[in-house]
């Protein structure tokens, strides 16, 4: 994250040469992020000066006199003269921050200023609103595990023929409308199409479609009304 603060105009801006000001910095609860901050005076970057101290600080929005939620007094400075950026890390997994976030709080908004000291000069950025948000990886979640297929697909393999009603037939499957959704995978050579072993997929539908072969066949069991009013549709 990169900021730019024009030390002329006393505002935090988009870029160096621009008086629009930026989105709202978001940073997430328990991270360390980096934060990089420009100063400008107008369009050309600039050093603050030789030796400054520092004090990054950010409040909860309107807690003047409140204590900080995040902070730190270190900057490492990258580069010189107009191309100088100042690099922060304050750390966003505080007692502070657990405080301000409880249980399932979404965010907390929040105030970031930074103090600037050279010599006996002070020199303070004017408050930048940010936000804080809660994080929903916070550690000791169980992790997830596999759910069962809410219709696990029934594998019926060598078979010989979709209907015949053998006992290798897709027709001597007994099928009620408690079956509808219910997925049958077939393994075996019974599709004229393909001689050679094919695999193919079956899902149970409620209705009396008449059977068409290769596409859709009726159980053994089916009558067309009540609970037995469901056939095979091929679906793969």
């Amino acid at each position: 994250m990169l900021l730019t603060y024009d030390l002329d105009r006393a505002k935090w801006v988009t870029a160096p040469g621009t008086a629009s000001p930026p989105a709202k910095p978001h940073f997430i609860r328990r991270d360390t992020p980096p934060i990089s901050v420009q100063f400008c005076r107008g369009a050309t970057v600039v050093e603050v000066g030789v030796a400054p101290t520092w004090r990054f600080g950010i409040k909860a929005l309107g807690g003047f006199s409140g204590s900080y939620l995040t902070s730190t007094a270190a900057a490492t400075l990258s580069g010189s003269g107009t191309t100088a950026v100042y690099a922060f890390a304050p750390s966003f997994n505080t007692g502070a921050i657990d405080t301000a976030l409880p249980t399932d709080t979404k965010l907390v908004e929040g105030a970031l200023e930074i103090e600037i000291t050279v010599g006996a000069q002070v020199t303070s950025t004017v408050a930048l609103p940010c936000v804080i948000d809660n994080d929903y990886n916070q550690g000791g979640e169980s992790p997830t595990t596999s759910g069962a297929l809410a219709y696990p697909a029934t594998y019926l393999s060598t078979f010989t023929a979709y209907t015949g009603g053998g006992a290798l037939a897709l027709d001597s499957l007994a099928i009620t409308t408690a079956d509808v959704g219910r997925i049958f995978s077939l393994i075996g050579s019974a599709d004229p199409a393909f001689p050679e072993a094919v695999i193919s997929f079956w899902r149970v539908y409620a209705g009396t479609d008449a059977a068409v072969a290769g596409a859709v066949v009726r159980a053994t069991n089916y009558t067309g009304a009540g609970v037995y009013a469901c056939v095979f549709q091929r679906v793969g």
